[in-house]
């Protein structure tokens, strides 16, 4: 199937029918085999047998690898037949005489008519095989109704190959629309994830090193030293000058490796324990992220000293990291969320993970987890296939009436008729059910049932002595029930269906008929019965593994456009976010690092906690936040204690909130403002204390304001309908 990944639906269900017509050449080697050594036949036609047979080699070397054998094999065959037609004419009439076209011929005809419909090859070589079939049929007197038999035979399996073969080709034609359109309705959705996912690594990046440094920096204990902040500041430009380089890694990586590098920079005594596990690179980046934030959490509460153990967990791994610090409460971390939330947990989401973090008096622990998602089957027929898959019986059913037409095959015709009718009943009630919503889970058990019990009874009312194995004809009442039994399960249940009608039947055959009849004829054996079931057991595995590779492939092609398309989107994303970044604070990482600026200095304490509340501010709002961020900056160095609570903002809700920030006035020695916006307008909250006299009247005619002991309250008008539609519009 690997070699097919970019063929087309009707090359995919060619080459499937080719590995059931390559079977049934098998069966008619098996079945013809004694025809080359029946010392009753004569010389020439033996020969031409076994021409036959050889034809029939060469069609399953053909079928399992094309090598360019049409014409060898329809030159074999038409040899075959003229050697068969002259044998026979040249000796006189014997017993068991009988000209066995669907054995000879009948896989010839399925591969040139299904495989290689080329007009100059099967016609000419049908016609050639009808004509010496009549010769023979009247030089020899030969019996007429097994000569219609014959040919009915001949036909019926190439009919049934004909309508699986449409029926492959719509399945997949079905599955490639039904993926094509559900991957267009995903396609906005992925982008807008993969997008939320880069921004995410860049705030990732920013808190793991810009923020951790910054606060290292304006903490009130255990400052770094000078030395130390030089270390830290050069490290954090270093990794902020990295970030503007790709990020994305292919491939798997040893997670240990990843790990112990990773973590023992972290100023900690981590012990590892457990397995090497091999992951994607993309998850490996997440664990090593989420196991980092974890140790530096362990070097800020709990003594510096932690326990990693790396284990396979399933067809993933579990990386554990735990310490015998005081704990803490998971769900309100101290600190903030921002670390644990976006450096952990979200994390591990989005590389399709979990994290847990537990804790308590004796310690915390942190369990980060991934498995390899399972790829789910998709559905191997839809309504299209399963309404070409209800015609499959139909060429079995007109050959089995056929057969009781022209052959007295049972004790009594009445009990034949009702059997028959019986059994067209039911094949046209699962027919209709396999139209209109498939077969429910016990229906192929039953129909499975019904089969062996057709043909069992069959052999049961058979003299043992007398049979000429044209008397046996349930084999193919049996073969209209598999056809609609079998495609669509699943593999297992599939091969067990059939396995249990094969087995059963040859049991049957055995011991009411005797061995030789299993081998011994051409309809009424075993090996009819072997025809119509594996043919729909072909159809039902070799769907269900086209349908899951065509939904694979697709997945897979569609990722590989979906990130190409991207890819300037996310580069010009990421080039935009990093240069902003280094805009805000690479300059003073560099005095830092440099020494220009001493860390324990009052006024780069101050610059430090100021640039954290910006960068914070820039993670909450970006990439929406230009202009805001800008202004609560500027309030901050005019001595405002600014909280920005914004997320997400438009046009309008920008304006409104400038509007509102514009109006704030000179501050108070420890006055707060706590910025947000909701129900379509700006609000300012200010305490500690409120606005005094003198603020208040600096205040603009445009902007609501409440004053109250407490607090005075700033807000901007409510916005108009035609306002709101208009930034609505502009978002």
């Amino acid at each position: 199937m690997g070699a097919s990944q970019q063929a087309s639906p009707a090359a995919m269900g060619r080459q499937l029918v080719g590995y059931g017509v390559a079977l049934l050449s098998v069966l008619g080697i098996v079945v013809a085999g004694g025809d080359v050594m029946n010392p009753l036949y004569p010389p020439l036609m033996r020969l031409g047998v076994g021409l036959c047979l050889a034809a029939q080699a060469l069609i399953v070397v053909e079928c399992l690898r094309p090598s360019r054998l049409a014409w060898v094999i329809t030159a074999a065959a038409t040899l075959g037949i003229v050697f068969i037609t002259v044998g026979l004419l040249m000796a006189p009439p014997f017993p068991g005489l009988e000209w066995r076209t669907n054995i000879w011929l009948g896989p010839v005809f399925q591969f040139l008519i299904l495989l290689h419909p080329r007009p100059r090859r099967w016609p000419w070589l049908a016609a050639l095989s009808l004509g010496c079939w009549a010769t023979v049929t009247v030089v020899h007197h030969l019996d007429w109704r097994i000569q219609v038999l014959d040919l009915v035979f001949t036909i019926t399996p190439i009919l049934t190959f004909a309508i699986g073969l449409a029926c492959l080709t719509n399945l997949l034609l079905e599955l490639r629309l039904s993926q094509m359109r559900r991957i267009h309705g995903e396609q906005e959705t992925r982008r807008a994830e993969m997008l939320e996912a880069e921004r995410r690594a860049r705030i990732r990046l920013a808190h793991d090193s810009l923020l951790h440094t910054l606060q290292h920096i304006f903490r009130d204990w255990a400052r770094p030293t000078p030395a130390e902040a030089r270390e830290l500041a050069a490290g954090a430009v270093a990794d902020l000058r990295a970030s503007s380089q790709s990020l994305d890694r292919h491939g798997w990586v040893s997670l240990r490796a990843e790990l112990q590098p990773a973590l023992t920079q972290e100023g900690c005594v981590v012990e590892f324990s457990g397995r090497d596990v091999q992951v994607p690179a993309h998850v490996g980046e997440a664990v090593v992220g989420a196991a980092r934030e974890a140790i530096r959490n362990v070097v800020k509460h709990a003594r510096g000293h932690a326990m990693v153990t790396v284990a396979r967990f399933g067809s993933g791994c579990r990386v554990t990291v735990a310490d015998d610090g005081p704990g803490f409460d998971p769900h309100a971390p101290p600190g903030g969320r921002l670390g644990v939330t976006e450096g952990i947990l979200r994390r591990m989401e989005e590389a399709g993970g979990h994290a847990e973090i537990t804790s308590g008096q004796f310690g915390s622990t942190v369990k980060l987890e991934w498995m390899t998602e399972p790829f789910g089957r998709p559905e191997p027929f839809g309504p299209m296939a399963r309404t070409m898959i209800s015609w499959l019986p139909l060429p079995v059913l007109a050959a089995s009436l056929i057969h009781v037409l022209v052959f007295d095959v049972g004790p009594s015709a009445l009990g034949v008729t009702l059997i028959w009718l019986l059994t067209a009943a039911v094949s046209a009630l699962g027919m209709r059910q396999l139209r209109r919503a498939g077969l429910k889970s016990w229906q192929p058990v039953a129909l499975t049932v019904l089969a062996i019990v057709l043909v069992a009874a069959n052999y049961a009312w058979i003299p043992r002595e007398g049979t000429n194995g044209y008397d046996v004809w349930t084999p193919s009442l049996a073969g209209a029930l598999m056809v609609l039994a079998l495609p669509g399960r699943r593999l297992r249940e599939a091969v067990a269906l059939a396995a249990t009608v094969i087995v059963s039947t040859v049991a049957s055959c055995v011991i009411f008929l005797g061995w030789q009849t299993v081998v011994g004829s051409q309809l009424g054996s075993i090996m009819a019965v072997v025809m119509y079931v594996l043919a729909p057991l072909a159809l039902a595995t070799g769907a269900s593994i086209l349908a899951t590779h065509a939904a694979r492939t697709e997945e897979l092609h569609a990722a590989q456009r979906l990130s190409t398309d991207l890819a300037a989107e996310r580069d010009a994303t990421r080039l935009e976010w990093v240069n902003s970044m280094r805009r805000l604070a690479e300059p003073f990482l560099l005095d830092v690092a440099s020494g220009a600026v001493v860390s324990t200095d009052e006024t780069a304490v101050k610059r430090a906690r100021l640039l954290e509340a910006r960068m914070r501010d820039e993670l909450a709002m970006w990439p929406n936040g230009s202009g805001i961020t800008d202004r609560a900056h500027a309030l901050r160095e005019h001595g405002w204690d600014c909280t920005l609570d914004v997320r997400g903002v438009g046009p309008a809700e920008r304006r409104n909130l400038l509007t509102v920030m514009s109006q704030l006035p000179e501050p108070m020695p420890g006055q707060r403002v706590h910025l947000t916006h909701r129900q379509g307008r700006a609000v300012a909250t200010v305490t500690d204390p409120s606005f005094s006299m003198e603020q208040w009247h600096q205040l603009a005619d445009d902007v609501d304001a409440v004053n109250d002991e407490d607090f005075t309250q700033l807000r901007t008008p409510a916005a108009s309908v035609a306002s709101l539609v208009e930034g609505s519009t502009q978002t």
